[in-house]
C-alpha cells in the first residue's frame, strides 16, 4: 500500500534550523510519509548535510537548485513529483512538537472536504471565529489563506487549482494568491487553533545578505500590486484558476536548473499591459489595502 503523506521541505541555508526541522519530522511524525527536500542554492555546509541524509536514506528525494528560485518554485517542484493523497509544505525553521500533527491535519481535510488547505498557527494573533470542533477539542479556524510555513493540502485540490503562483518573486504573495483561488473554486482555508502545541516556528534568519533587500517596501508594494491585478483577473475570468508553472525544470541527477517557459512569458507580457491600463484602479486598491491593515 502506498504512502498517504508527502512532506516537502524547501531549504535555504539556516543549517541549524534545518537540522532541527528534519530531525523533528523524522522523530515526531506518527504516520508513514515520503520526505522530499528541495534546496534553493544554499551554502556548501547545508548541501553537504542534506547529501549525508540522502545517502543514509533519511531523505527520500533530494534536489539541489543551481540558485535560489524562491519558495513557490521550490514547493511547486516537489508537488510536481508528488503522487500521495496529502501534500505538506514545511519551512525549514519549523520544529515538530507533537507526533499527531500530521494526522490532525489529515483529519481536518478528510472530515471537512470543502477544506482545501489547513495548517497550524505560527503567529501570536489567534482569531476567535471558529466553525468546527474536531476531536480532543481541536478547533478549525477559517482564514483567507493558510501560511506556507506549515500547510497541508489534498491532491484533488491541486488537480483543480494547479500550483502556487510563481509571479511574485522569491518571497511574495503566493500563499494569499492560492487562498484566493481556493475560495473562488468553492474551497476554504484555515488553521488548527492550537498554537505551539503541534509545531514551533523559530523565525531564524537566512544567514545571507541577498534576502533582506527583497523585503523592502518597494518590492512589497510591487508584489501586492501584482496580487491585486491577479485577483481582478481571477474574479473576471481573465485568468484561469488552474495555475501553471512559470519555470521549466531541467533535472540532471540531483541537480536542477530552470528556464522561463516561453508561453508563460508571452502571457505575462499581456498581464503587464493590462496592469498599465488599470494603474488608477490598482493604486486605489493598494491604498484601501493599507488602510485596512
Amino acid at each position: 500500500m502506498g504512502r498517504r503523506l508527502h512532506i516537502a521541505i524547501v531549504t535555504y541555508n539556516r543549517l541549524e534550523s534545518t537540522i532541527q526541522c528534519i530531525e523533528s519530522v523524522v522523530a515526531k511524525t506518527d504516520t508513514d510519509f515520503r520526505l522530499t527536500v528541495v534546496d534553493n542554492g544554499s551554502k556548501q555546509e547545508t548541501v553537504a548535510y542534506l547529501l549525508r541524509l540522502y545517502n543514509k536514506k533519511i531523505i527520500d528525494d533530494l534536489y539541489l537548485f543551481e540558485k535560489n528560485m524562491g519558495v513557490a518554485c521550490g514547493y511547486n517542484f516537489a508537488l510536481s513529483i508528488s503522487k500521495e493523497p496529502f501534500f505538506v509544505r514545511l519551512d525549514n525553521d519549523i520544529i515538530i512538537q507533537d507526533k499527531s500533527w500530521a494526522n490532525v491535519l489529515m483529519e481536518a481535510l478528510t472530515t471537512r472536504p470543502e477544506t482545501g488547505t489547513v495548517g497550524f498557527h505560527v503567529w501570536a494573533n489567534c482569531p476567535e471565529d471558529t466553525i468546527a470542533a474536531l476531536r480532543d477539542c481541536v478547533v478549525f479556524v477559517p482564514r483567507s489563506f493558510t501560511t506556507g510555513a506549515c500547510s497541508m493540502s489534498r491532491r484533488d485540490v491541486h488537480e483543480r487549482l494547479g500550483f502556487w503562483c510563481e509571479d511574485y518573486g522569491l518571497y511574495g504573495e503566493e500563499d494569499a494568491d492560492f487562498g484566493f483561488r481556493l475560495h473562488q473554486a468553492g474551497f476554504i482555508a484555515g488553521y488548527i487553533d492550537k498554537r505551539g502545541r503541534y509545531i514551533q516556528h523559530e523565525h531564524t534568519p537566512y544567514e545571507t545578505d541577498d534576502v533582506g533587500p527583497l523585503r523592502n517596501n518597494k518590492n512589497r508594494v510591487a508584489t501586492l500590486r501584482l496580487f491585486l491585478l491577479n485577483k481582478f483577473m481571477y474574479k473576471n475570468g481573465l485568468r484561469d484558476l488552474f495555475m501553471h508553472r512559470k519555470y521549466d525544470a531541467r533535472v540532471d541527477g540531483l541537480n536542477v536548473t530552470f528556464a522561463e517557459n516561453p508561453e508563460y512569458a508571452r502571457y505575462m507580457e499581456e498581464v503587464v499591459k493590462l496592469g498599465r491600463k488599470m494603474e488608477p484602479v490598482l493604486a486605489a486598491d493598494l491604498e484601501q489595502y493599507y488602510k485596512q491593515r
